[in-house]
């Protein structure tokens, strides 16, 4: 039981990392792009947004022990 609730923290910690960095990413995108590189920017942002989605997924999916072994 011991090593699942470390799992959970540590899946959890990793997670907000990634939400933080991802929001703080979208964040530079939008605020300091030049008008010559919106097009890479449109990328980088689609790439967030995928990214923020595979680590929700990732989040809601973890496996759940039952029973004992």
């Amino acid at each position: 039981m011991l090593i699942g609730e470390i799992y959970s923290t540590i899946i959890y910690c990793f997670a907000t990392f990634g939400l933080f960095s991802n929001l703080f990413l979208i964040w530079l995108i939008l605020r300091y792009t030049m008008k010559e590189m919106q097009v890479y920017s449109k990328i980088l942002l689609q790439t967030c947004f995928v990214d923020i989605v595979g680590i929700c997924m990732f989040v809601v999916s973890q496996p759940v022990k039952c029973g004992k072994i």
